[in-house]
C-alpha cells in the first residue's frame, strides 16, 4: 500500500467535529460518524492522498508505530471503500 493513493469520493460530504468527523454519502444519503482516529486519516486525505503521509500524521498525532498506523489505515480505507465513500486503485 505504499505507493497508492486514496482520495474522498467526490458524492462525500465531511463535517468536523472536534476529534470526530461525519461523512455524508449524497448518493445514498448515509451519515457515518468517525471515531477520533478515523478522523484524524480522513483528514489527512484531505489534504493528501498519499498513503506515507496519512501514515506520518498517525504516528504524530498517536506516537504509535508505522506498522501500527499503516494497519489501521488498511482496514479503514478498505472498509470505506466498500462503501463507497473514497476511491483506492
Amino acid at each position: 500500500m505504499t505507493a497508492l493513493a486514496v482520495v474522498p469520493a467526490p458524492n462525500v460530504l465531511a463535517a468536523h467535529l472536534g476529534n470526530e468527523s461525519v461523512l455524508l454519502d449524497l448518493d445514498t444519503k448515509h451519515y457515518f460518524r468517525l471515531n477520533e482516529t478515523a478522523a484524524v486519516i480522513w483528514r489527512a486525505l484531505e489534504h493528501s492522498p498519499r498513503v506515507e503521509a496519512i501514515i506520518r500524521a498517525l504516528v504524530e498525532e498517536f506516537e504509535v508505530t508505522e506498522d501500527e498506523a499503516r494497519l489501521s489505515l488498511e482496514q479503514l480505507v478498505d472498509d470505506l471503500r466498500r462503501k463507497g465513500l473514497v476511491l483506492a486503485p
